[in-house]
C-alpha cells in the first residue's frame, strides 16, 4: 500500500536529515524539519501523483482499488487532490501562514476521507485494499500534520511576511536563526519588478501639504 509507505516516510525521512546535518538540532528547527517534511509527502504527494492522475487518467482502474462502481465524480475528486497537491509542493519555496493554511485544510480533508473510509468499511463491507488501508494512512498523516502544526506554533509562530521582506509575528514562538537557507519554507518574499525603484523614489520625495487659504496673496 503506497500511502502507508508515504506515511511512514513522512516520519523516517526528515529524522535521517536531522541526523545527517551538521546544523544543531535545536527544538525549533526539529519541528521546522518534521512539518516541511509531512507538507511535501503527505500534501504534494498523496494529492498530486497518488491522488490526481490515477482518478483523471485511469478512474476505472482507481475506482476498483478502492472497492467503487466508476463515476464522473472521480475527474472532479481527482483535480481536488491535485490542486491540494500543488500547494503541497509550493511549501518547498514559501513558508510562514502558507504552512498553516495548507496544512490546515488538507487535514480537515483527510480526517473527512478516513471517516468516509470507515464508513464504507463498516457498512457495506468494503474491504478493498485501497479503502481498509487507506484509512489508516489520510487518518495519520491529518493527525500528524494537526500536531506538527500545533508544535510549530508553540515552538516558532508563524510569520506574515510583507513585501519588503521584514517579518511580523502572528504567533508566539522564538525566532529559528539556524534554519538554513536551502532548508526551505523559511525565505522571504521577493520584491517585485521595479519595486526597489519605486521605494527609492518614495524615500526621496517629500510632499508638504498646506491649506488652500494660506495660498491666498493677503
Amino acid at each position: 500500500m503506497i500511502a502507508l509507505l508515504i506515511a511512514a516516510l513522512m516520519v523516517v525521512l526528515p529524522l535521517l536529515h536531522l541526523a545527517f546535518s551538521k546544523v544543531p538540532r535545536t527544538p525549533q528547527r526539529v519541528v521546522h524539519i518534521l512539518l516541511l517534511y509531512a507538507l511535501v509527502l503527505g500534501v504534494g504527494v498523496i494529492g498530486l501523483p497518488m491522488g490526481f492522475i490515477p482518478h483523471v487518467f485511469f478512474p476505472d482502474q482507481a475506482a476498483e482499488l478502492i472497492g467503487w462502481a466508476p463515476s464522473p465524480f472521480q475527474l472532479e475528486v481527482g483535480f481536488h487532490d491535485g490542486a491540494w497537491g500543488i500547494l503541497g509542493f509550493l511549501c518547498i519555496w514559501i513558508g510562514g501562514l502558507f504552512w498553516l493554511a495548507t496544512g490546515l485544510g488538507w487535514s480537515f480533508f483527510m480526517l473527512g476521507a478516513t471517516y468516509g473510509h470507515i464508513r464504507e468499511t463498516v457498512i457495506r463491507g468494503d474491504y478493498a485494499s485501497y479503502n481498509f488501508f487507506t484509512m489508516f494512512s489520510d487518518g495519520f498523516i491529518g493527525i500528524w500534520i494537526l500536531v506538527l502544526l500545533y508544535l510549530y506554533w508553540r515552538q516558532v509562530g508563524f510569520r506574515k511576511w510583507e513585501v519588503q521582506g521584514a517579518p511580523h509575528r502572528v504567533a508566539t514562538g522564538a525566532a529559528i536563526p539556524d534554519i538554513l537557507i536551502r532548508e526551505v519554507g523559511g525565505r522571504r518574499v521577493p520584491r517585485q519588478p521595479g519595486q526597489v525603484r519605486k521605494e527609492a523614489a518614495l524615500t526621496r520625495l517629500t510632499r508638504v501639504v498646506c491649506p488652500a487659504s494660506h495660498l491666498r496673496a493677503p
